[in-house]
């Protein structure tokens, strides 16, 4: 993802307080990283079920970060919460870049990776239709807008791939006839130019064909350097 802010709780300290009341800075940042935490306790056997217990203790309010205890009043020995010396808010984390469309402004946005060997037209489908489920959580005012979908290009591709064989069927088909005069010549023509090109997607994975082309290539450039040997 590019752009936005990073959601973030920032603890303001009061060196004032602190010194006040002796507590040490690196006692409120070890008690921070203590409370936020999980822990996992052990099973527990009840009527021939196991239970498992576990402690959830990750932050989700300001609240819960005001309540640390992080020492006791030498005075009174009351414990001192971070609201003490402290105050706690919501704020965006240091940026490290910036996105923007079309000049309107600061706008999020993100880069969907295709893994390797994928169907890239079944992978745009399944986000397209991710997208279409997250719309109905957003909230008023913000819409996804598609900056750049490949399944345009593709499809495209494959129309202009269609529509060359077709011209190329035709062509060849009619040259055939105009000087040979034989229609089953023209016929098999027709249907040798797709099959040709269909033919090897059905015996080779997509990595066995590359490596037939490159071999079919080095082949045939070992013998022209081999033929210009023989003719030097």
């Amino acid at each position: 993802s590019i752009g936005g802010h990073t959601k973030q709780y920032q603890v303001n300290l009061n060196p004032d307080a602190l010194a006040s009341l002796n507590i040490p800075l690196m006692n409120v940042a070890e008690a921070i990283k203590k409370s936020n935490n999980d822990t996992g306790g052990r099973l527990i056997e009840l009527s021939g079920k196991e239970y498992m217990v576990r402690s959830h203790g990750y932050f989700t309010s300001t609240e819960d970060i005001e309540n640390i205890v992080i020492g006791n009043n030498p005075k009174s020995g009351d414990p001192i919460l971070i609201k003490q010396v402290a105050t706690v808010e919501i704020g965006p984390d240091i940026r490290r870049g910036i996105g923007d469309l079309d000049g309107l402004g600061d706008t999020v946005s993100g880069i969907v990776i295709m893994r390797h060997g994928e169907n890239a037209l079944d992978v745009i489908k399944r986000v397209k239709a991710r997208l279409e489920d997250l719309k109905k959580s957003l909230p008023q005012g913000v819409e996804i807008i598609p900056v750049y979908d490949r399944s345009d290009l593709i499809l495209r591709a494959i129309d202009t791939l269609k529509r060359t064989l077709i011209d190329e069927m035709v062509i060849v088909s009619l040259v055939i006839i105009l000087f040979l005069w034989h229609i089953p010549s023209a016929i098999t023509a027709a249907f040798t130019i797709p099959i040709s090109i269909l033919f090897p997607g059905h015996f080779f994975q997509p990595d066995d064909f590359s490596r037939h082309c490159n071999f079919n290539w080095c082949v045939s450039r070992w013998s022209h350097c081999r033929s210009r040997k023989y003719l030097s």
